[in-house]
């Protein structure tokens, strides 16, 4: 499936690249409930995301939000927080009003400075996909339910050593007739990671995962498992300063007994130059479902990202991201095999001009192009949002 399309805003590009927590922002610190509200306008060239015949709309969004934090002992932090994202659309010509809701759960008990356990749950209900499922027929409702849980136990074997216990679970329900028997999916990921610190600022990583997919229909033509075997370093030469590297193959079998070994690569960075201002990136090879798994078994994807954010002055940022993607589509049969090549852009300036409200400008822009015209697709978004951010 295709990446959701990349706003670059306030928010630090850590947790993306390297799966951890972003910073509290400092209007949230101190405060238990935090609430917010944000309204904007924007244009959107292809609300539908067709490859043909286009229709656009102005676009009115209102997203007001609660988030909750508290250590509940000296040892367990608890977060929670809910989102809504409601959209008003002038020339919409199937539904002219959408919603999207988003929960998320955290929860961290430290057992000992050795021992920490996370716990995590992420559920999404979406109206208003920002990146659309390529193939599926035209004007597709592609409205989805997607729920996410994390998790992990990490343990300090001794004063080099650690180990990571992982799990995931992720579930994909989409509403459509005519999508849900095609993409509804359960997914399972199983990890364990052993490192060792090689020096102060490097650690060498070995990483096993199995990954088994279930389809909720047609399983015995799209099911499969993957067995990951990864070799990793992580580097972080100073604070402002980080590099981590994974490279391995995933040996993925199909249940319908097909199956090859394919390479897994990733490296990820990011340099924090000035206050509020950083540049990352993250380049990636890796096997992914598709949108059209009893076509095509996986989708083999060059990607790359790119993001910088630069702070003008205390109260003016700039940010841009620019992602492509190279895709070879494996075809399940006898039919041939295709290439997508995806690039999205992403641009905006945040002025903040007290610490609570934020005025936020921004344009984005995807183009997808392929060897089937039925996959392509070319969007453009441009608007104007504010938010305002306090807590109680």
């Amino acid at each position: 499936m295709k990446k959701a399309s990349l706003i670059p805003l306030l928010v630090a590009l850590q947790s993306t690249l390297f799966g951890v927590y972003a910073p509290i922002p400092e209007q949230e610190q101190g405060k238990a409930v935090v609430l917010s509200m944000e309204s904007g306008f924007h244009y959107d060239s292809n609300v539908l995301g067709s490859p043909v015949n286009e229709v656009d709309s102005s676009v009115f969004t209102v997203s007001p939000g609660i988030k909750y934090n508290a250590s509940l002992e000296e040892q367990s932090f608890f977060e929670a927080s809910y989102k809504l994202n409601a959209l008003l659309y002038s020339d919409r010509p199937t539904e002219d009003k959408l919603y999207n809701h988003f929960f998320n759960v955290r929860f961290r008990h430290t057992f000992s400075p050795a021992l920490i356990l996370e716990v995590s749950d992420s559920l999404s209900f979406i109206d208003s996909p920002e990146s659309f499922l390529l193939g599926l027929p035209l004007q597709t409702n592609q409205s989805n339910d997607i729920n996410q849980f994390d998790i992990s136990l990490a343990a300090e074997l001794s004063k080099r050593t650690n180990m990571v216990l992982k799990y995931r679970n992720m579930n994909f329900a989409y509403d459509d007739a005519q999508v849900a028997p095609v993409l509804d999916r359960n997914d399972n990921l199983f990890g364990l990671q052993f490192g060792y610190d090689w020096t102060p600022e490097a650690s060498m990583v070995f990483e096993y995962r199995f990954q088994d997919r279930a389809y909720g229909s047609n399983s015995a033509l799209k099911d499969s498992d993957s067995n990951f075997f990864l070799f990793g370093i992580d580097w972080v030469p100073s604070p402002a300063f980080q590099l981590n590297g994974r490279l391995g193959v995933d040996d993925r079998q199909q249940e319908i007994g097909t199956g090859d070994t394919n390479f897994y690569g990733q490296l990820t960075g990011i340099y924090e130059y000035n206050s509020d201002s950083f540049l990352a990136f993250s380049v990636t090879y890796e096997t992914l479902e598709t949108s059209s798994p009893i076509q095509f078994s996986g989708e083999e994807t060059l990607s790359f990202l790119f993001n910088v954010q630069h702070a003008l002055t205390s109260k003016i940022f700039l940010a841009g991201s620019i992602y492509y993607d190279s895709a070879d589509l494996v075809a399940q049969a006898a039919t041939a095999s295709i290439n997508d090549n995806t690039v999205r852009l992403g641009l905006s300036a945040i002025y903040q001009p007290t610490r609570n409200w934020s005025v936020i400008f921004s344009y984005d822009f995807d183009d997808t192009g392929s060897d089937d015209n039925f996959r392509t697709e070319t969007r453009s978004r441009v608007g104007i949002s504010a938010r305002y951010t306090f807590g109680l």
